[in-house]
């Protein structure tokens, strides 16, 4: 796959993507709405914090670069009926191992409970997680059919599968608004609406690979080699995706400790993080997997050293005036996307701080999301995984440390001391596994973009300010806000693409192109 129709298909992808954050952004402005950023939501936060850990460990990171460098080998060597029939065996080992897992879980939470261990306060958490438990079931299922279809070129559906998960929380969202329901019936009803929503992300994938030839349960066997190859390589990314996890966990937990609204502050920032990450590294991170493989199997190093270095000049060109754009920009975004109903005016205040601090987490993630499908497509997961774990031990001794002076900020900000960290090293080992992707054309062109990201933030932030002053008074408050929001946008954006074509920049026409 060229450089080009990687990014053709990361453009499908992408497109699809955003549609998907953007009704995320909706879905996540219904909660908002319905819930603020009080104890309820907090609680739904922790809970969903746990099915997510095995989403890690056997699910869209962990699962992917396992099974996709195996499964495209198998299809090359031995043809697409052997390829199916391992990945029927994968899905057949997850989704039974996954059940018992989670039926474990909500027999303990319910002889707990039983028992009166968990308090008045901490109820609700444990009554969420027993609902969500399942969700990691399907989601993983989920992950390794869009891993499949992945691998056999097909993007389109996998990257709509959340689209449909978004829509039926924001439906389901709109019913409990009209519904006027109390914050904790209606927070329990969105559990059982996300458990809902993400079997459908696993049943719509299904018509297309049956049709291929891919059948439905297959007898466990784990001598089969392809499966054990595929496990060995997944249990060595699962413990660095896990650890990562475990890391969000603990962090949401500390917030909890600093208050009720901390760890909403933090899931809310994060969000907003994800949109842009989500659109264009992501997305990016979806195809290049499979890009590499490819080149990796044909034994062709030279093609993945040449495009790494596309990859993260043009992914580098993206994040860094996105990371500057919300900062600049953090309160009235964060003001016109939330605030409203049960989301106040603290809520903006506490959620802007969290996002400023994670903000630059965007470029070093973008990055990342770069480097390791190098690693993995070379089938080298120990490497990622040592880094990962430094990175993670890092972060939660940053967590603990700052969390005393800063609060939730000094959380958020380890958070994005340890990604710098993780990017630089991973960097460094990949250097020494591929040799230079051209690292001088990388670094200056990143200097061009900070510059030229510098002087559209201040721009973006005073034309901001200046629309609020100028509108009339005739126009609502909020109305004027995303108006002025938008302004600033598409201003600070004409001006980034305007400096960095007069500083020399190629990334935009790279894009394009």
């Amino acid at each position: 796959m060229k450089s080009n129709q990687t990014f053709k298909s990361a453009g499908i992808v992408s497109v699809l993507t955003m549609l998907s954050r953007i009704t995320g952004l909706f879905r996540d402005m219904c909660m908002a709405c319905l819930f603020g950023t009080e104890g309820v939501m907090s609680a739904f936060v922790i809970a969903y914090r746990i099915p997510n850990l095995f989403r890690a460990l056997f699910g869209e990171g962990a699962l992917s670069a396992a099974f996709v460098p195996v499964f495209t080998e198998t299809l090359k060597k031995d043809g697409p009926e052997c390829a199916f029939l391992f990945a029927s065996r994968a899905l057949s080992i997850i989704f039974v191992i996954l059940s018992v897992i989670a039926g474990v879980g909500i027999i303990i939470i319910t002889f707990c409970k039983l028992l009166g261990i968990p308090n008045e306060e901490s109820l609700l958490i444990w009554r969420l997680t027993q609902i969500l438990l399942p969700y990691m079931v399907f989601i993983c299922s989920a992950a390794l059919l869009a891993a499949i279809l992945n691998s056999l070129g097909k993007f389109a559906l996998p990257a709509s599968t959340q689209l449909v998960y978004n829509m039926t929380i924001v439906l389901l969202a709109f019913f409990l608004l009209k519904a006027k329901k109390d914050q904790e019936p209606a927070i329990v009803m969105i559990a059982w609406g996300s458990l809902f929503a993400v079997s459908l992300q696993f049943i719509m994938q299904l018509p297309p690979l049956i049709k291929r030839g891919f059948r439905l349960g297959a007898s466990i066997d784990f001598k089969d080699p392809y499966i054990l190859k595929a496990g060995s390589l997944m249990s060595i990314s699962a413990i660095g995706m896990g650890a990562s996890r475990i890391n969000a966990l603990v962090d949401t937990l500390l917030a909890k400790l600093i208050s009720e609204s901390a760890p909403s502050y933090l899931y809310f920032a994060d969000r907003l993080i994800y949109l842009p990450l989500g659109i264009f590294a992501t997305a990016l991170g979806t195809v290049l997997l499979p890009a590499f493989s490819t080149y990796a199997s044909a034994n062709e190093p030279d093609k993945i050293r040449s495009s790494l270095g596309f990859y993260l000049r043009n992914i580098s060109f993206l994040m860094i005036p996105s990371a500057i754009g919300l900062i600049a920009l953090a309160k009235p975004i964060i003001s016109s996307i939330f605030q409203t109903r049960n989301f106040t005016s603290s809520s903006t205040n506490g959620t802007a701080l969290a996002l400023i601090c994670y903000s630059t987490l965007l470029i070093f993630t973008g990055l990342t999301k770069v480097f390791v499908p190098g690693f993995y497509a070379l089938q080298d997961m120990k490497t990622p995984l040592k880094i990962g774990l430094c990175s993670t031990i890092l972060n939660l001794m940053l967590s603990v440390t700052l969390m005393f002076p800063f609060k939730y900020a000094g959380i958020a900000s380890a958070t994005v001391i340890a990604a710098i960290a993780n990017a630089i090293m991973l960097a460094i080992a990949l250097h020494k596994r591929l040799g230079s992707p051209g690292w001088s054309d990388i670094i200056s062109g990143m200097v061009r973009q900070l510059l030229a990201g510098i002087v559209m933030g201040y721009i973006a932030y005073i034309t901001n300010r200046f629309a609020i002053d100028v509108f009339p008074g005739s126009i609502p408050m909020k109305l004027a806000g995303i108006l002025a929001l938008l302004l600033a946008i598409i201003v600070g954006a004409t001006i980034y693409i305007l400096l960095a074509l007069l500083l020399g920049a190629t990334e935009p026409r790279e894009l394009l192109g």
